[in-house]
């Protein structure tokens, strides 16, 4: 969001960024790189489809359904990675919570 100051800017993609970066940060924190943009194209992937009033079923070959399967593929890979990343890098925790281990 930085340098728009003074210069008319597309408000839906900069919300768009914005709303993926808040979610992303506030769900990994630090692992969050790549996730505002596959939060972006599962949002467009799925707004045609949500927008309808037609209910396709899943095997019917639109590429409406096509282009969400794939946002939500390359959704599911990124997670996939980000949590195997995390999860080897760091050693469990132990839980002390509020009574104790």
């Amino acid at each position: 969001m930085n340098g728009t100051a003074g210069r008319e800017v597309d408000v839906l993609a900069l919300m768009e960024a914005y709303s993926g970066d808040a979610a992303a940060d506030f769900c990994l924190g630090s692992d969050a790189d790549g996730i505002p943009e596959v939060v972006v194209e599962n949002t467009k992937a799925i707004t045609p489809l949500s927008g309808s009033s037609e209910a396709l079923p899943s095997w019917f070959p639109s590429p409406a359904l096509r282009r969400f399967r794939r946002a939500r593929k390359k959704t599911l890979d990124v997670l996939t990675e980000k949590i195997a990343h995390r999860k080897s890098a760091t050693r469990p925790r132990r839980w002390h919570g509020r009574y104790g281990p």
